[in-house]
């Protein structure tokens, strides 16, 4: 199920270095949220530390791993978040424009969002949706920490898009995953989930992308990411969306961590971009009538 690592090397050191990757202890990446940069990065010098910034993602650095946070004003007012740099990367292949209108239909966590908002400069609407109340309160106590007014979380039934179907400029889809791209950070994903589970994960994230069709107005922009590098829930997955939606297409952009360019997708690895080994997929929908979406199984 896992794509050959890129690389010089032979196919099987370059399996090995990705599967010792994904088991090393995982770097300590933080991201600044509305606040101006320089001052953020001075904060923690004056306090110490020793941000390395990313030099593609200005707003992300990494720390010693066992800084502690909790003194620095930054971090406690909401504008100092931990993030892996692979879920930074996202809002960058995102790019919102500010004022635009984006669905976060997300894993169950703020960040995402948080990094579209960002992107946003505050300006706009973003729509985080929750199926599990515990999951959309944990994340709403997140979001009024933050800088930003124009992301709301909202509890979601799991079947149709919030508001009129086809008004969103944007849809974030990142749905649950196998999680193998996340094994440094949860280790014990490695026991949780199992290969027989793959099939069911598959058929979850193309109905949520499916629904995600009918909600991105024509012209607008599907990003799909999981965090995972397994086949079917990658570059398979986004291949049969394509064949079944003659109405989008891939929508190249640039690497977001390093100076190549992509053909719309991109696989980030940890042994080569120190992350989580994340899958990102960006689409555009033309102007042609959208397909039926697949009904969503009820639960």
């Amino acid at each position: 199920e896992l794509p050959l690592p890129p690389g010089d090397e032979s196919p099987k050191l370059r399996r090995l270095a990705f599967l010792h990757a994904v088991q090393a202890p995982s770097s300590l990446w933080v991201a600044v949220r509305g606040k101006t940069l320089k001052d953020v990065w001075n904060e923690l010098h004056e306090a110490g530390h020793k941000p390395w910034v990313q030099r593609k993602i200005e707003s992300a650095a990494r720390l010693d791993r066992d800084v502690d946070l909790r003194p620095i004003e930054s971090f406690t007012d909401g504008s100092l978040i931990v993030e892996d740099l692979g879920s930074q990367a996202v809002a960058k292949v995102c790019d919102p424009d500010p004022g635009e209108r984006w669905w976060d239909l997300g894993e169950g966590s703020s960040l995402l969002g948080l990094g579209l908002a960002d992107e946003m400069r505050g300006k706009g609407t973003i729509i985080s949706t929750f199926e599990h109340e515990p999951a959309r309160r944990a994340a709403s106590l997140k979001l009024r920490k933050s800088p930003f007014r124009n992301i709301a979380a909202k509890a979601w039934d799991g079947r149709r898009a919030p508001g009129k179907p086809g008004t969103f400029d944007g849809v974030l889809v990142a749905p649950p995953s196998s999680g193998v791209g996340s094994w440094r950070r949860h280790p014990e994903v490695r026991w949780i989930v199992k290969k027989e589970q793959l099939a069911e994960l598959v058929d979850r994230q193309k109905q949520l992308l499916n629904l995600a069709a009918t909600a991105v107005r024509p012209g607008g922009t599907i990003v799909y990411t999981v965090g995972t590098a397994t086949l079917g829930e990658t570059s398979k997955l986004v291949d049969e969306f394509l064949q079944e939606h003659p109405e989008f297409r891939l929508d190249p952009f640039p690497h977001p961590l390093d100076n190549d360019d992509t053909p719309g997708t991109v696989q980030l690895w940890p042994q080569l971009h120190d992350c989580e080994a994340r899958y990102i997929a960006r689409l555009v929908r033309t102007t042609k009538i959208a397909t039926k979406p697949t009904p969503l199984a009820t639960s």
